[in-house]
């Protein structure tokens, strides 16, 4: 015979249809339900009259239910998704006039590939966003081995383009530089979430789990490697490491390139990038842009990479000066959102991975607007949500669902708002 108890807890949670508060709930009203029973069995009530008296003060579990999916749904946060779709729209509608104005031959079918990308990038946002965090946290090994034999098969069997790493899988063509960054820092967020730094032989396992994905980045280009030794210095911080374990995994990262370049392992000596862009050519177009854009007559055959990698030069010499303010500002409020977001994750709950989001695709934002204003040369940083590029479109969308999912799990209140009866 099922305990009443439990039937009752049952068809409260069946009403809520946030599952991942489940077991918070079931034991907060098995708490309250318990005192109830306690109290009314001191007052002389028999077990089966202690526990009907429970239940009634509690109320009807499926109004209970409704009250607690109202109090505890998942709720959309506009001041991220707004940002992630108008970026997108800008980089869709910029794929089309490219390739409009640009001959046949020369980039392909940028627009319809966009398009499937972004359908995908969508879809693949609202799955991380309703997942269970704690179910990713528990693969994080496996991710991590994972991230591992991707960058090793790029080294090995890859093909490189402009010095940057590409793995064919035959559908596509994986950008393994571009896309590293993300993967490897939300599966080593996972596996330090709660690393014990103060064992000196978790301190050496730990610097060696972080020393191998550098070591492999590195053979890829300065700007991998850079990438990835912020991010682990940023994991390693965060965890809880100390100054040793700092110092010493910043001392094997530097050995690094130094190996490299003395040993001239090459194919693999790639550390600045090939195409430097003309700060003048970039200059030229930027200020002909005007307050409303000098129309859409600028292609790929204009500015090389312009679909990928200049792909904001586009937009204010298309759109205007006005629409690339309009975007910085829109770009600097969701960077800011997304730091005040983490900051009130509670720490456990997937906090260290949602930092690591929120660092890479501001690093990538920084970087990019950095290059289309010719302060940098080309570095190979897409523009997130806006350069063509079927791998990051696909990875930045999902980690910013992955963050959604951390952020509203990670502060929400718990309680059910259900009041324990005098």
């Amino acid at each position: 015979m099922e305990n009443p108890i439990t039937a009752y807890i049952d068809k409260v949670c069946r009403r809520i249809k946030n599952k991942s508060l489940h077991q918070e709930i079931k034991l907060e009203i098995e708490d309250h339900l318990m005192e109830l029973k306690e109290n009314a069995l001191r007052n002389g009530c028999s077990e089966e009259e202690a526990l009907d008296q429970a239940f009634s003060q509690m109320g009807d579990p499926d109004e209970i239910g409704k009250q607690l999916h109202r109090t505890h749904r998942r709720k959309v946060e506009m001041t991220i998704i707004l940002p992630v779709f108008i970026t997108s729209i800008v980089g869709l509608l910029s794929m089309y006039f490219i390739q409009s104005y640009t001959p046949d031959g020369m980039i392909g079918s940028i627009f319809t590939n966009s398009l499937i990308y972004y359908l995908a990038g969508a879809a693949l946002l609202a799955v991380f966003y309703c997942l269970d965090y704690s179910r990713i946290l528990r693969c994080s090994s496996y991710i991590y081995a994972g991230a591992i034999s991707i960058l090793l098969l790029s080294l090995f069997i890859g093909v490189r383009a402009g010095g940057a790493p590409y793995l064919d899988i035959g559908i596509a063509m994986l950008d393994v530089s571009g896309i590293s960054a993300l993967i490897v820092g939300v599966a080593l967020a996972g596996i330090f979430e709660s690393w014990n730094w103060k064992k000196p032989a978790d301190g050496v396992i730990g610097i060696g789990i972080l020393v191998l994905p550098v070591v492999l980045l590195a053979m890829m280009g300065v700007v991998s490697y850079t990438l990835c030794l912020l991010i682990c210095l940023v994991v390693m911080t965060a965890s809880g490491a100390g100054f040793r374990q700092v110092t010493g995994f910043v001392t094997a990262s530097a050995a690094v390139p130094v190996f490299l370049f003395a040993f001239d392992f090459a194919p693999f000596s790639y550390f600045a990038p090939e195409a430097v862009r003309n700060s003048i050519e970039i200059s030229s177009l930027l200020s002909s842009a005007g307050w409303f854009g000098a129309g859409f007559s600028m292609n790929a055959g204009t500015l090389s990479e312009v679909h990928t990698d200049y792909i904001f030069v586009y937009v204010i010499h298309s759109f205007g000066w006005l629409a690339g303010i309009s975007l910085l500002f829109l770009i600097s409020l969701f960077v800011l959102r997304m730091i005040y977001m983490w900051k009130q994750v509670k720490p456990g709950q997937g906090k260290l991975a949602a930092l690591v989001i929120a660092v890479v695709i501001s690093l990538h934002f920084i970087i990019s607007i950095l290059t289309n204003m010719a302060v940098l040369p080309s570095l190979g940083i897409a523009l997130p949500f806006m350069s063509f590029g079927g791998s990051s479109i696909l990875i930045d969308m999902g980690a910013v669902g992955l963050f959604l999912n951390i952020c509203h799990r990670g502060y929400e209140e718990t309680s059910v708002g259900t009041e324990v009866p005098a």
